[in-house]
């Protein structure tokens, strides 16, 4: 199933999700509860969802936001960005022409 959300470079974690619980979105993972992945004191993160819709908030972890494409063939995807001039590097992320991040994963 391909999934899109956005990860989004915070200064403010707290605010952030304060912001974002306003919105109607409710935090369904984090370094709160990862083992895997834990907040430290230099970065830390959220995972929001409003329905099908699920927003990353990053502190400390990326200098810009992202957007992620998630479920797809990454072979095949890098293979048809290829096809079309793109110029991709291992694995398939692409920068848009304001420096944004796009990651298919």
């Amino acid at each position: 199933m391909r999934e899109l959300s956005i990860s989004l470079s915070v200064q403010d974690l707290d605010r952030s999700v304060e912001f974002y619980n306003a919105l109607g979105f409710q935090v369904v993972d984090g370094g709160h509860v990862s083992a895997r992945f834990p907040d430290s004191d230099q970065a830390a993160w959220r995972v929001m969802a409003l329905d099908e819709f699920k927003i990353g908030l990053f502190r400390g972890m990326f200098d810009k936001n992202m957007l992620s494409l998630h479920g797809v063939d990454v072979v095949e995807v890098r293979s048809i960005l290829q096809s079309r001039g793109f110029d991709v590097p291992e694995g398939a992320t692409l920068i848009d022409p304001d420096g944004n991040t796009i990651l298919f994963e």
